[in-house]
């Protein structure tokens, strides 16, 4: 059978600096997933990956392109790019795997545990990616992968915040505003919107044990947010919900559009990407590994209906 790339085989990943290593080959193991709890949703595909290099995991940022190029980020302080692999319209797959380190200001290594990467957006108008990290709560901007990184935006609450509690979740509307999501529990979690000019506050609501943890606009410029639950016994449970917000600071409607237990072996999803390819529009979510043994790297493939 013909393999063929996402969409279109000749499509290459986006030009990126130096410093990613040679491409790889993934092993990709397919995993089924029910029905999505929503119509909005068709499931077109989920596998889990083994890791090509030792530093290929902690998938915690994505962006996916026309073509099906992914960018990534890691909490391990690094870049990872590829490209999705689909079948009869299924993901089975990826390939042209390579990684560089996620680099601070003027090409300097990033110090220390400054590493942490838990976000990623790209303004489709510039190019540029931003890169929000945990530990030292700030977002760096990036003119592209491999590269040094601009001067970084910084908002005053996040310095009180704990180590592992930061900005989670980043996502870039479609006025060129940044929506950066804390990862806070509660009734709600705070979101601040904006960028260098300052920050407008807005928040969503949260119910029961269920953490943001991705979050991108779809073309229909609604907020769709990746949220986690773990417990031991549990284990990890996953949901998808879409935000529709207005002009005040809380969302105008809520809908829930997917929603997987532990039995299904989605693991601890933390990013999300979506785009449109053609009259479609595309879902990738992506698990964060942690680079432990007993956790996997998922990506699962959803179309927008």
């Amino acid at each position: 059978m013909i393999r063929a790339l996402l969409f279109a085989a000749a499509l290459a990943l986006p030009a990126h600096a130096e410093g990613f290593t040679a491409e790889r080959a993934v092993r990709a193991i397919p995993l089924d997933l029910p029905a999505p709890a929503s119509d909005a949703l068709e499931f077109r595909g989920a596998v889990t990956l083994s890791p090509p290099f030792p530093e290929f995991g902690g998938i915690s940022g994505i962006v996916a392109e026309h073509g099906g190029a992914v960018t990534a980020v890691s909490d391990r302080g690094r870049w990872l790019r590829f490209r999705l692999v689909v079948e009869d319209r299924r993901l089975i797959g990826v390939e042209g795997a390579a990684t560089a380190p996620i680099l601070y200001r003027h090409g300097r290594p990033l110090p220390g545990e400054a590493g942490d990467a838990e976000g990623l957006a790209r303004d489709p108008r510039t190019g540029r990616y931003f890169v929000s990290f945990e530990g030292w709560h700030r977002i760096q901007p990036y003119e592209e992968p491999g590269g040094g990184s601009e001067p970084f935006f910084l908002a005053e609450e996040w310095s009180g915040f704990a180590r592992n509690n930061g900005i989670e979740a980043l996502a870039m509307d479609g006025d060129g505003a940044l929506w950066a999501i804390a990862e806070h529990g509660g009734a709600e979690a705070p979101i601040w919107v904006g960028g260098r000019e300052g920050w407008a506050r807005k928040s969503l609501p949260l119910d029961g044990p269920y953490l943001p943890t991705g979050a991108d606009f779809g073309p229909d410029g609604r907020l769709y947010v990746t949220e986690r639950a773990f417990s031991i016994v549990g284990g990890f449970r996953f949901r998808l919900r879409r935000f529709a917000f207005g002009g005040g600071a809380e969302p105008e409607s809520v809908e829930t559009l997917l929603q997987y237990g532990a039995e299904t072996r989605i693991d601890n999803i933390e990013a999300i990407s979506i785009w449109r390819e053609g009259d479609e529009t595309l879902l990738l979510i992506a698990s964060d590994d942690n680079f432990l043994p007993l956790q996997a790297n998922v990506l699962a493939l959803f179309a927008v209906r």
